[in-house]
């Protein structure tokens, strides 16, 4: 949900350069001759026009394989592998676990404007996570974005299918972000994808507006068949506004998205209003710092009112060239039903990649809930809602391997 930002590949063809060739003649002389005056040297032959650049952009492939192994301290020894309740991704315990297989099909509008394309087709445990099974929503589980572009020669753009959400600071793919689970914000708070069109400006010095129309602002299960996402049934229309700024130095980044909608089916539609903030700070070449602050409000018609705040701060250290250590800690608050219900999460990570292609990751997680009842956004650790609260502790080993550009 920080699905949050968009990946364009462009590619350039390189102009050819001329040759010119030169001639001369000269004319000999002879004493017991009258001297012939030397013809004149022929022009030299016009160079020929360097050939025009290209406007076609090549295809680009490109993907990853991304697996894990997780120990779950709440599960009793000899224990079967089970799901880690809260978690939507790294969420198989005590089994190596296909997380996913990604697939990027792409090919870039050229830089003087003009079409472009992008699908991402994605398999694995993680893509289950997301999509509940047997719901409407879950027939385009394998296409996490498939979307047209038409761009201009300014830099200007508009997508349209269905796309990744510009919502959070972490994304779906897990080498891209500081740790290897993903935060609570991420997976309970924000959505990760939307179906509609983008608008984006050019950059002006480091500004990019976004408008985006989306049929829904949030992707959840409802039962029975409904969800919210693709399939949403209501006619109402979505909208988010993003503001991405980056400093001319790139010594920060930052980031505001807001969107509301009236998610869900005819006589039962959830009114979301979702604002996040993203803060990245390169303190040095080696030490990055990070804050994301979330706010979601809900007012499904049949339930009342509920909100939610989420607050994490990250940090990132480059021990050397190989090896990275990352931390995130976080916490959700929320109140629904007259009841406050509350996470927090403590998260290590050391990273190694030794080669380009391979990263390797061993992680440390300590989460502890409090929650009196059931949350619409998040449900409690160790088997579902506690009115004590629970603690969890996960250790996990991944490896995620990507080809391509």
């Amino acid at each position: 949900m920080c699905i949050n930002l968009q990946r364009t590949i462009r590619g350039f063809a390189a102009i050819c350069g001329a040759t010119v060739a030169f001639g001369g003649a000269s004319a000999l002389s002879n004493a017991t001759f009258a001297q012939t005056p030397a013809a004149p040297a022929p022009a030299p032959a016009p160079a020929p026009a360097a050939p025009a650049a290209p406007t076609a952009t090549p295809w680009t492939y490109q993907g990853l394989f991304d697996a894990y192994y997780l120990y779950d301290g709440n599960l009793p020894k000899g224990a079967p592998s089970a799901d880690i309740t809260g978690f939507n991704y790294d969420a198989k315990a005590s089994t190596p676990t296909i997380a996913l297989a990604e697939l990027n099909i792409a090919k870039a509008a050229p830089a003087n404007g003009g079409l472009g394309f992008k699908t991402t087709l994605m398999a694995g445990d993680d893509v289950n996570q997301i999509y509940a099974a047997g719901t409407n929503e879950a027939r385009y589980q394998n296409i996490q974005q498939l979307y047209i572009t038409l761009a201009a020669k300014s830099g200007a753009g508009l997508d349209i299918g269905k796309f990744y959400t510009p919502f959070g600071y972490e994304v779906v793919e897990s080498n891209a972000n500081y740790n290897y689970s993903r935060s609570f914000i991420f997976t309970d708070l924000l959505p990760v994808y939307h179906a509609g069109v983008r608008l984006y400006t050019p950059s002006y010095k480091g500004l990019v507006f976004t408008v985006y129309l989306v049929k829904s602002l949030i992707n959840l299960d409802l039962g029975s068949g409904d969800a919210e996402g693709v399939y949403d049934q209501n006619k109402s229309i979505g909208y988010v506004g993003n503001l991405n700024y980056t400093a001319p130095n790139g010594k920060y980044t930052a980031i505001e998205s807001y969107g509301k909608s009236s998610d869900g089916p005819e006589g039962f539609e959830d009114k979301v209003g979702l604002s996040d903030f993203d803060f990245t700070f390169n303190a040095t070449p080696v030490d990055t710092l990070g804050f994301e602050w979330t706010n979601r409000q809900d007012s499904v018609q049949t339930l009342g009112g509920a909100y939610a705040n989420g607050y994490a701060g990250y940090y990132q250290h480059k021990i050397s060239g190989v090896y990275t250590a990352a931390f995130r800690a976080e916490e959700i608050e929320a109140k629904a039903a007259g009841k406050s219900p509350r996470i927090d999460s403590l998260t290590a990570t050391l990273s190694d990649q030794t080669t380009k292609s391979l990263l390797v990751r061993l992680e440390f997680r300590h989460d502890d809930s409090k929650i009196p009842t059931t949350s619409p956004y998040f449900g409690g650790f160790a088997g579902g809602p506690s009115s004590t609260g629970a603690t969890q502790n996960t250790l996990s080993l991944s490896g995620v391997y990507t080809f391509g550009p």
